[in-house]
């Protein structure tokens, strides 16, 4: 049997599963290259070789940091995905990126790396708090728009969640190191990205990829009833409007998608369908568009 490596938060320590136990303080503050390093000298000093097992138990943020230190320690060890919240469930542990921040940028170092498995728990839903059930709800709206409506109407049931969980699964399959495809399911995480480090990570992900989304709908040029779909669709899941300043532009432009130092933008076709741009599914944005498009939404 595999030598187990847990590693979890101070949060959810009492319910993971045996194993020789890493744990971090909870939310973004741990997602550095600084606890990636103690992680590993902890592992090291215990002797855990190659054929050690690793066990991410807990949200985005656990499974980020594990799964990078799996894709590492000893050039790449085994990995299993234990998600405890609703956006690990349909996004972080599905797809082997895994990565930490750094002061510039989050998520700017990492690798794909899949874990073996990923085991989910929808009994884990249940003491969610409503923070974290936003978190995830974001993600469900915007696998609606770029790839089913009707997960707009519903995104908390259980069917969304399933539905969702099954369309990353698909994206994932079909494009695994984004080279094409795959960006679509960066919809809203442009602008999403650079409010959550401007904010030094207080707003959480689903607040910043909601008003990220709001952005790149205007920026899509939708028909008015689409643009009010989406609208509605955030109002009603508690989603406020962000204030946007020309500050974000400068960290867009260290976006991991930019090119040339202009940030690109995953845009709509229509709900439901994204722009193909020739197969890149994403195209340059000139900071007079995005200031264009803040002033919509402000």
């Amino acid at each position: 049997m595999r030598k187990r490596v847990v590693i979890t938060d101070e949060n959810l320590k009492e319910l993971a599963p045996a194993g020789f136990q890493i744990v971090v303080p909870p939310g973004e503050s741990s997602k550095t290259r600084e606890w990636k390093a103690r992680i590993e000298d902890q592992m090291l000093e215990a002797g855990f070789g190659r054929d050690c097992q690793i066990i991410a138990f807990g949200g985005g943020v656990i499974n980020d940091l594990a799964g990078f230190v799996a894709a590492t320690y000893c050039r790449g060890v085994a990995w299993i995905a234990i998600p405890t919240t609703l956006l690990a469930m349909v996004d972080a542990s599905i797809g082997g990126k895994v990565a930490v921040n750094a002061p510039l940028g989050k998520n700017m170092i990492g690798a794909f790396h899949p874990p073996e498995e990923v085991i989910v728990d929808f009994n884990l839903l249940k003491s969610l708090p409503e923070r974290e059930w936003k978190n995830g709800v974001a993600e469900i709206i915007k696998y609606g728009l770029i790839k089913d409506p009707s997960l707009l109407e519903a995104p908390r049931s259980l069917k969304a969640i399933k539905r969702s969980i099954a369309i990353k699964k698909e994206i994932v399959a079909a494009d695994p190191k984004e080279k094409g495809l795959r960006r679509i399911l960066n919809f809203g995480h442009t602008v999403g990205h650079a409010l959550e480090q401007l904010s030094d990570y207080q707003l959480s992900h689903g607040e910043a990829v909601a008003m990220g989304m709001r952005v790149a709908t205007r920026m899509s040029g939708l028909r008015k009833e689409e643009i009010a779909r989406v609208e509605a669709c955030l109002d009603r899941e508690g989603f406020e409007e962000i204030p946007l300043s020309e500050k974000i532009l400068e960290v867009i432009k260290l976006d991991k998608k930019a090119r040339n130092g202009l940030p690109r933008f995953v845009l709509l076709e229509e709900i439901g369908k994204v722009r193909s741009f020739a197969g890149e599914y994403c195209r340059e944005i000139k900071s007079e568009e995005l200031l264009c498009a803040f002033q919509k939404v402000v």
